[in-house]
């Protein structure tokens, strides 16, 4: 075979080639090739997808029955969740009332106890010298001195309350310490209580707000008479109701010399 019969067999071929029609089913259109990637997109989320039940369902390699239960599981569990939604949804917007508040106006209220008690406990001239301040200064000697000595000496240096209060006015009428209750805390101290309501006091009460409807009550704390560190110079204010038990940490500390201003609101509570 020479070379031009080569020749000649080459380009028959390749007519014979361009001659065959073209399949157009073969070429995909862009639009095409990017609905197939968006397929692998969706297929490849799924298999990865931490969702319960997706990838069961979607899985070509699962059994048909196999992926009806698992849709019928799926749908189940969103449909009880889009229930509750709704429950929830309907709940909220009917806004259900919890809490009523009223505001009632009366005349008159309660006037509250108002306890007070002096740092100091003893007097120094009450104390000084005898068997009990030298047992309080030496512990070594306190065996030297029986509870009764202890109980006679100390309830004789209390202060009193006539020496301490030197005005007293409520809701613009003089007052005195006939008006105050005596009683002790569980360390011994003396202490006093306006309004307490105990017999024979009768309940005080108040019909309005103000300076002019207040208790007024001037204090000598007697500084001079101070047994322990006179640097604890001061007063124990309480302001409770009559039926609760002053207690100390509730209410503030005032220092001598000062003029202190309490502004009290009252607040009552029902509950069913």
């Amino acid at each position: 075979m020479n070379f031009e019969e080569l020749a000649k067999i080459v380009v028959e071929a390749v007519q014979e080639n361009n001659n065959q029609p073209i399949n157009t089913n073969k070429i995909k259109t862009p639009r095409e090739l990017r609905n197939n990637k968006t397929k692998e997109y969706v297929s490849e989320m799924i298999d990865n997808s931490s969702f319960h039940g997706i990838s069961y369902i979607a899985g070509k390699e699962n059994h048909f029955i196999r992926r009806t239960i698992w849709l019928l599981i799926t749908m189940t569990a969103f449909g009880y969740a889009a229930q509750k939604v709704y429950e929830s949804t309907v709940n909220y917007f009917s806004f259900p009332i919890s809490t009523t508040q009223m505001r009632i106006y009366v005349n008159e209220i309660d006037f509250p106890a108002v306890s007070f008690c002096n740092f100091n406990e003893f007097r120094l001239s009450k104390m000084d010298g005898t068997k009990v301040d030298q047992a309080i200064l030496n512990p070594k000697l306190q065996g030297l001195v029986t509870a009764e000595e202890y109980r006679n000496v100390t309830f004789g240096a209390m202060f009193d309350l006539k020496e301490m209060l030197v005005d007293c006015e409520f809701n613009g009428i003089p007052c005195s310490d006939e008006n105050f209750t005596m009683f002790s805390w569980m360390q011994g101290e003396r202490c006093f209580t306006f309004n307490s309501g105990k017999f024979p006091h009768k309940l005080l009460k108040i019909g309005g707000a103000g300076m002019k409807r207040s208790l007024k009550i001037t204090i000598n704390i007697i500084h001079y008479e101070y047994y322990k560190d006179e640097m604890d110079a001061a007063i124990h204010m309480i302001v409770h109701g009559q039926q609760d038990t002053p207690l100390k940490m509730r209410g503030p500390t005032l220092s001598p010399g000062f003029t202190t201003y309490i502004q009290l609101e009252k607040k009552m509570r029902f509950y069913d």
